[in-house]
């Protein structure tokens, strides 16, 4: 949930930022709420690959779904970056009035 409060806050200030017609604060927004989202998809992904044997014992017990759960986990890992920084640059180019 923490890319949410990015997203809305690059969305808000990128608009105000347009709106003032100040590309150059934009520009910066956009950086700033890129380089945030990037550090914490980062911390997101070293707390999964740490703890996926907790995360996977908490959900089952049965080892065929744990082996399967850890296949995913790399997919998933992957996603969470992708998604953190697709979802923020979305949100800024909505906050253009694109």
């Amino acid at each position: 949930m923490l890319p949410v409060g990015i997203m809305s806050a690059a969305n808000t200030l990128v608009g105000n930022a347009v709106g003032e017609k100040r590309a150059d604060k934009a520009v910066t927004y956009y950086k700033t709420s890129m380089i945030l989202s990037l550090i914490l998809a980062a911390m997101q992904v070293i707390f999964l690959a740490l703890f996926v044997n907790i995360i996977c014992d908490a959900f089952t017990n049965d080892p065929l779904i744990e082996d399967q759960m850890k296949k995913a986990w790399t997919v998933l890992l992957f996603f969470v970056v992708f998604d953190t920084t697709q979802a923020v640059g979305s949100s800024v180019i909505r906050g253009t009035g694109q």
